[in-house]
C-alpha cells in the first residue's frame, strides 16, 4: 500500500504551546475519537515514564534517527531547549478522513511553513504556575524543567502572535476538549 501525503496547499492542523500546557492529552483524546490523524515527530529523547502510550513522538536511538535522516524521511531536523536531543519532522501523512495534524514547538512553525502553506495553528497554554507544576510532576531533572520554563514566555508570546486560535488549559479538561472539537469542526468542515 502506497502512503499518501498531504499536499503543500492542503490545510494542516498544528498544535503548539509550551511544555506542560496539556497538548499531548488533548491530542491523544482527539486521536482516540478519530477526529485527527497525527503524524508524530521522531526524537532521540528518552521516553519518560508517563509516555508509555504516547502518540506524538516516535522514540528511537541516535543511530536509528540518523539512518532515517539519511533515508530522507524528515523534512527538517531540529534541537530544542538547548538539549542534546534531535527531533525530526516527517512528511505529513494523509491516511483517513480525520484531520491531518502535527504537534510542534512554536519556534519550528517557520520551518513547517516551507512545506505546508495552510497550517491552522492552535496554541494551548496554561499559567506559569500550572505549567511548572505539570513539568515537575513529569520531569526527573531540575535542569530539564528549568530549560523548558526558560522557554515558556517566548513560546507563549510566539504562540499568541502566530496562532489562529488560542486555548487556555486551566485544568478543566472536558471544557478545553469541547472548545477544541468545536473549533476543528468550524475550521475544517465548514
Amino acid at each position: 500500500m502506497n502512503k499518501k501525503y498531504l499536499a503543500k496547499n492542503e490545510k494542516l492542523l498544528c498544535f503548539i504551546g509550551p511544555s506542560g500546557a496539556g497538548k499531548s492529552r488533548v491530542v491523544n483524546k482527539l486521536i482516540d475519537d478519530n477526529i485527527i490523524d497525527l503524524t508524530p515527530s521522531w526524537t532521540t529523547r528518552p521516553k519518560r515514564s508517563h509516555e508509555a502510550s504516547t502518540k506524538d513522538h516516535i522514540f528511537v536511538s541516535t543511530e536509528e534517527f540518523n539512518f532515517q535522516k539519511s533515508e530522507g524521511i524528515f523534512l527538517e531536523v531540529v534541537k530544542l531547549f538547548d538539549m542534546p536531543y534531535l527531533y525530526g519532522l516527517p512528511k505529513v501523512a494523509k491516511n483517513s478522513s480525520a484531520v491531518p495534524t502535527v504537534m510542534l514547538r512554536s519556534m519550528v512553525i517557520p520551518l513547517l511553513s516551507k512545506y505546508y502553506i495552510y497550517p491552522v495553528i492552535y496554541h494551548i497554554e496554561s499559567t506559569r504556575n500550572l505549567t511548572l507544576k505539570r513539568l515537575n510532576n513529569r520531569h526527573k531533572t531540575e535542569e530539564e524543567v528549568n530549560k523548558r520554563m526558560a522557554e515558556y514566555d517566548q513560546e507563549v508570546a510566539i504562540g499568541r502572535k502566530i496562532a489562529q486560535r488560542i486555548f487556555i488549559n486551566d485544568d478543566e479538561f472536558d471544557k478545553l476538549y469541547e472548545q477544541i472539537k468545536k473549533s476543528i469542526r468550524q475550521d475544517f468542515y465548514n
